[in-house]
């Protein structure tokens, strides 16, 4: 077996080779050693011989295989590693030659790709990328209903209207042990402190080996809010992104997504190795902004990125927080927002700073300081018109 030698400590997610083909093993290993986040595992050899090897191979994210599409026992052995994790292992197989029947059990077997030789490593390596994210996406979305926030800018209140979120969400469905608020800004984010609560979620400790975080682990890292809603916050740390596995991360948003029926997720505004999976996997993701000009074309700046980046059915909206009454003079009214931000436009959010400040300084909900706040009206009218 060749190994591509590591990287970094925190490269565990494994992509495994099997071809009989030096050559081949030899180009897609060097084509690997440029991805900092993947680690190959090249076989030469087989298909038929390596089934309990891709069995025994607990990171493993993608599966790369040159099959003779003539031989009975290799197909065997491709069908039975394709049901590996419920049919959820991207697979991705190589040929020289494809005849009719074999492409139809291609199909039946639901591969993720298929590629014919003589081929180009890099494509190798894209394809696999691409059916990982795929994979990751299906996992996420498959469970709890997701609902992720992100800033067009800083200073917006993304957090707050996060926070907001989840207790509307939680409420409106009698079920605040089953919804779960989560910070991905592990190196300032504030919604422990907003909520007064224990940063219990301790990353790094599963960076090395993140198969180790189960219900049990994940239930010592939750905190709860006095409410009973569930929250995921990690300590502040300046070198946080630096060292966070991003294995680690989308293991614990699928562990979260399938234990509980809503998950709000707080994104952080810099783009991070799993921003993408995240993203890819949230039924609705909300960009966050204020009635600026410099806000506007930000916030749509980048919505242009994420439907480049992310998979066609996401479903994107634009929320403009802070909006005051209308004064003389001012510049931009809300026919310019609806003309710069398109359909996608979700809605304004009432600016309420100082019911706002109580409720963050008191680590509560703002209902339980106002019942019938504008805010909250606001918000459930985007959150639920557009479910």
């Amino acid at each position: 077996m060749l190994r591509v030698p590591r990287q970094s400590a925190s490269k565990l997610a494994h992509v495994m080779l099997i071809t009989p083909d030096q050559a081949l093993e030899q180009a897609v290993a060097l084509a690997f050693e440029m991805e900092p986040q993947l680690e190959l595992h090249a076989i030469r050899g087989s298909i038929r011989d390596c089934v309990q090897k891709v069995l025994g191979d607990e990171d493993l994210v993608a599966l790369v295989v040159e099959i003779d599409p003539a031989n009975t026992e290799d197909l065997a052995a491709l069908q039975q590693l394709c049901q590996t994790d419920g049919g959820h292992l991207p697979v991705i197989v190589v040929t020289e030659k494809l005849y009719t029947q074999t492409l139809r059990q291609l199909l039946q077997f639901r591969v993720s790709d298929w590629m014919r030789k003589p081929l180009d490593a890099q494509e190798v390596v894209r394809s696999c990328k691409q059916a990982i994210h795929a994979a990751r996406a299906t996992s996420l979305s498959q469970g709890a209903k997701c609902y992720a926030f992100i800033g067009a800018a800083g200073g917006v209140g993304t957090t707050i209207l996060a926070v907001e979120s989840a207790f509307l969400l939680a409420r409106r469905a009698k079920q605040f042990e089953r919804t779960c608020l989560i910070d991905l800004d592990f190196q300032s984010g504030m919604i422990a402190h907003y909520l007064n609560v224990a940063p219990n979620l301790h990353i790094e400790e599963i960076a090395s080996s993140p198969d180790r975080l189960d219900r049990q682990l994940l239930d010592v890292m939750l905190s709860r809010h006095e409410s009973g809603l569930a929250v995921l916050a990690a300590p502040n740390s300046l070198t946080a992104f630096g060292s966070t596995n991003p294995v680690a991360v989308t293991r614990l948003l699928d562990l979260a997504s399938a234990n509980f029926d809503f998950v709000v997720i707080d994104l952080p505004r810099s783009w991070q190795p799993w921003s993408r999976d995240i993203l890819s996997g949230a039924n609705k993701i909300f960009i966050i902004t204020e009635l600026t000009v410099p806000g506007l074309h930000h916030a749509r700046t980048l919505s242009e990125v994420f439907d480049e980046s992310l998979s066609a059915g996401s479903e994107i909206g634009f929320i403009i927080n802070k909006r005051r009454k209308r004064i003389f003079g001012q510049y931009l009214t809300s026919g310019d927002a609806s003309r710069v931000l398109g359909s996608k436009f979700a809605g304004f959010v009432a600016a309420k700073d100082d019911l706002v400040r109580e409720a963050i300084d008191r680590g509560v909900p703002l209902y339980d300081l106002s019942k019938s706040n504008r805010i909250d009206e606001d918000l459930s009218r985007i959150l639920f018109t557009s479910n």
